[in-house]
């Protein structure tokens, strides 16, 4: 949305020019009218309110107010002004995060006075009718927790960025999304030739298979993704830092990575190794209470703890969302516990209800699939800034929340690192939450589709389909 930006006094304010001859779609209440600043500004400002509970608006308003302290201003229709507190090192990738997401004011607006129960969760919608936005596709269909189908913008504002040739975006007529958690699901319907495109969390065992069938082209990356355990520290006994960290200690993430079936997992201490100079380096990890293949004395303490605790026959629940891998994560995690008298009960559920037991505070543990939602090291920090925090239950704590402002304020790399491995470590002796392992990104599509571009997020492997032709 952004053409340019500039930092008149190096660091502190930024001016965003926001590209011309930028529309909504043409659907009602926007009908096509431009986009300007003040649209921009409502979301990152007023609009924070119209959906509390939602992780990503709770975001956007904590990073800009809590975290960076700023001001924002529409300072005239196509210019939208930012002034920091202080010069941040992250502010450019929070701001250009493709997860952050931008509805119209009308369109919220409008949604409020909606009784359609088929509304698009994170976006502040009841209604998906009112899904309108500015990119390259119009949503034409949509059916909650089955999938729908996007038809072309003839107003996107884009050319083709990758080949350079003027060619108005996006090329596809149509794309029809479908919502299949299961990966196995996903790749049979890739051999079936009844998806183009596989989508993230492949393991190996379906790269293989697609990579046998000669059909298919593929993409890998790195990533900060890690699943996690998250304790609720507002319900006991995990309000004890005993009972945590005791279940820190008897998690055995060299089995646990074994559930990825990835060969390019590797055990994760909050921040992925591979994110170099924040991350600790691998050798490091692997020699950490906790984090270490040779459990015998990570269990001796674990059970010490417990029983100080007054917890030697611990009980504990574990709600995991199902589709992907958090299920087997826990129902792994559960035979671990049992070496430290703790008996687990996994509850497999849907993310909608997975999310609403968390924003309620209702659970003990979560089996969850990501540690990072965003490309900047410091963005794994967030999950404990206050807000997040409480809005989801977790650990946080005033050293923590000074941590966290200070590794955005500092810009010098040396010293920015030096902020982030005492966040490590503090996480670490709180036991904030049980960190498991980092796991690559495979996406697969079809052969006969073209100019496919890739983004690596901490999030996921994106696919811009706006570029996306297809051979006749």
């Amino acid at each position: 949305l952004c053409e340019k930006w500039e930092t008149p006094d190096g660091g502190k304010t930024y001016v965003f020019q926001i590209r011309q001859g930028i529309k909504w779609h043409d659907k009602a209440p926007l009908n096509g009218r431009a986009l300007t600043a003040e649209d921009i500004r409502w979301v990152l400002t007023d609009g924070e309110g119209f959906d509390s509970k939602n992780p990503k608006f709770v975001k956007q308003f904590n990073d800009l107010t809590r975290v960076y302290g700023a001001k924002v201003q529409a300072t005239g229709p196509s210019t939208l002004t930012i002034t920091l507190k202080e010069a941040s090192a992250d502010f450019l990738t929070t701001m250009a995060n493709p997860n952050v997401t931008y509805p119209a004011k009308e369109a919220v607006e409008a949604s409020k006075s909606s009784t359609n129960p088929e509304g698009l969760i994170g976006l502040g919608l009841t209604d998906s009718k009112l899904a309108i936005g500015t990119g390259p596709f119009l949503l034409k269909e949509y059916t909650k927790g089955v999938g729908g189908t996007l038809v072309r913008n003839p107003n996107y504002f884009l050319t083709d960025q990758v080949l350079k040739n003027g060619n108005k975006l996006p090329y596809l007529d149509e794309v029809q999304f479908l919502f299949l958690l299961d990966h196995r699901t996903r790749t049979a319907a890739m051999l079936a030739g009844q998806l183009d495109e596989s989508g993230i969390y492949l393991d190996d065992t379906d790269v293989e298979q697609l990579k046998a069938a000669g059909q298919f082209e593929f993409d890998e990356a790195p990533s900060g993704f890690a699943p996690w355990f998250e304790f609720n520290p507002e319900k006991a006994p995990f309000s004890d830092v005993r009972v945590r960290k005791a279940l820190h200690l008897a998690t055995n993430r060299q089995d646990l990575v074994k559930v990825s079936n990835m060969k390019g997992s590797t055990v994760q201490a909050w921040i992925a190794s591979a994110w170099a100079p924040f991350g600790l380096p691998i050798e490091d990890v692997l020699k950490r209470p906790g984090y270490r293949a040779d459990k015998t004395q990570d269990k001796a303490e674990a059970r010490r703890l417990l029983a100080e605790a007054g917890q030697s026959n611990l009980a504990i629940t574990i709600i995991a969302q199902q589709g992907g891998l958090d299920v087997e994560h826990a129902t792994v995690w559960q035979q671990q516990l049992k070496d430290i008298g703790v008996t687990a009960k996994v509850e497999p559920i849907d993310r909608a209800a997975f999310l609403k037991q968390q924003f309620d505070g209702n659970y003990e543990v979560s089996s969850s699939p990501q540690l990072c939602a965003g490309p900047d090291p410091g963005d794994c920090l967030f999950n404990f800034v206050a807000g997040e925090a409480k809005a989801r239950h977790r650990w946080t704590s005033p050293q923590m929340e000074n941590l966290i402002q200070a590794a955005s304020r500092t810009t010098d790399t040396n010293e920015r690192v030096k902020v982030i491995r005492q966040a490590i470590e503090l996480l670490d002796e709180n036991a904030a939450a049980v960190s498991l392992y980092r796991a690559p990104w495979y996406r697969s599509w079809r052969k006969g589709f073209h100019n496919v571009t890739a983004e690596p997020q901490a999030s996921g492997l994106i696919h811009w389909v706006d570029h996306v032709w297809k051979d006749k």
